[in-house]
């Protein structure tokens, strides 16, 4: 049988990493870092507020947050106190061992390769796996999403979310109305001629979008797009119950 020589005795003083929430901001394009808006009324007036974009109270509720979090290691110096040996076959580290500061016999257990002889390598290791696990949280699809509206300017950015919810309720719309479809034709149902009408209508709503229209035109073209989704949906309702 053959029995690993521990790295460590007890006593021995040895590194640990952790990894830990840092929450970070992306500078913000509209205040350029300052947090303020000079602001001036129509009535000449001219005053100092809060940039609503990085101060987190967003005109628009939908916008994503110009802060993220990201993942960070952090070091701590441990003393041995129990070491533990495993002879069995398996994956695992064959030695092991609790510390003075986390318990022993109660209380943490560290696998051999994640302790360390000095600082340096320690933090080394730790800043690695770090990256790795940031790397997988910022390569998901709504992080993506923020990261890109987090460097247009504000209209900019507002434009862009009305746009993409009109195209996110089309596309969704367009999947109900065909499984209705497919369910009226079941049924030798004719379907609703107002659904034609109503995908022209939107199609071009979200052609209008997809230009210079400042924030304002657009939210008066989004409201009506959904409206004419309501309509549509409760169209296709009502022929489903005709169907039944």
């Amino acid at each position: 049988m053959n029995i690993p020589t521990p790295k460590y005795a007890i006593g021995d003083k040895v590194w640990n990493y952790y990894t830990t929430h840092v929450e970070r901001e992306w500078p913000c394009p509209d205040c350029l870092g300052t947090k303020k808006w000079a602001v001036s009324t129509p009535a000449g007036g001219a005053l100092i507020v809060a940039c609503p974009r990085c101060s987190g109270r967003n005109i628009v509720r939908e916008m994503p947050s110009l802060r993220y979090t990201a993942r960070t290691a952090a070091v701590r110096e441990l003393t041995i106190g129990s070491v533990r040996i495993d002879t069995a076959e398996t994956d695992r580290d064959k030695v092991s061992y609790m510390c003075v500061e986390t318990g022993v016999g109660s209380g943490s257990v560290y696998n051999e390769s994640m302790l360390f002889a000095t600082e340096a390598e320690c933090k080394v290791a730790g800043d690695a796996v770090a990256a790795v696990e940031t790397n997988s949280m910022h390569s998901r699809p709504e992080f993506l999403h923020a990261k890109d509206l987090g460097k247009l300017h504000m209209q900019a950015a507002v434009d862009r979310l009305f746009h993409d919810s009109t195209w996110a309720a089309w596309y969704h719309f367009r999947e109900l109305r065909r499984e209705f479809a497919e369910l009226l034709a079941s049924r030798n149902v004719e379907p609703p001629n107002s659904w034609e009408d109503g995908s022209y209508h939107i199609d071009e709503f979200a052609k209008t979008l997809s230009g210079t229209l400042g924030a304002a035109s657009a939210a008066g073209e989004y409201d009506e797009v959904v409206r004419l989704l309501k309509e549509a949906s409760a169209s296709i309702v009502e022929h489903c119950k005709v169907a039944s």
